[in-house]
């Protein structure tokens, strides 16, 4: 029997790939849903603060800010986002001080979910090793299935019948 009816499939790569395929997807879908349900606009930070130092355990060194926003309906919203960290909301500039302009994505159907906006270079790259990852698993699978189609005519093509020799 051919090396390649005997050889495994290379399980863990394959899982590999739907996992970063999974993960990647998601945070694409995530973005891209919230670009379609998502109204923008200005918002204002309020307060800027760091959390107060404890006494037992480690640090927390997440700096956060209030920013609060006006949505299609003029009605008044507060959120709060945090700087330095990686969320796949928007962060705080280093930088922000209350009174600074940030820009802002509220869900229409539900104003009070909010979140700054993002760089759109984040999904972009998110989608880029999505799409990578699927072009590895489907490319693995294609070139399985062509050494396995491959050997299977040279098994029907080598066969020659046996005639007597002249």
């Amino acid at each position: 029997m051919p090396a390649a009816f005997t050889k495994r499939l290379p399980l863990l790569r394959l899982v590999l790939y739907v996992l970063i395929l999974a993960g990647c997807g998601g945070v694409v879908g995530y973005e891209i849903c919230y670009a379609i349900f998502s109204t923008s606009t200005t918002g204002t930070i309020l307060v800027v603060g760091a959390p107060r130092s404890r006494l037992v355990g480690p640090p927390r060194n997440r700096i956060w800010a209030d920013y609060e926003y006006f949505d299609s309906n003029q009605e008044r919203h507060v959120g709060r986002a945090y700087a330095a960290t990686f969320e796949l909301a928007g962060t705080i500039p280093a930088t922000a001080a209350p009174g600074d302009a940030v820009d802002v994505q509220y869900l229409a159907h539900d104003p009070k979910t909010s979140r700054l906006r993002p760089s759109p270079a984040g999904g972009i790259c998110f989608g880029a090793v999505a799409a990578l990852a699927l072009a590895a698993f489907v490319g693995e699978l294609a070139v399985r299935y062509r050494r396995r189609r491959r050997s299977r005519q040279d098994i029907h093509t080598d066969f020659q019948p046996l005639t007597p020799a002249p």
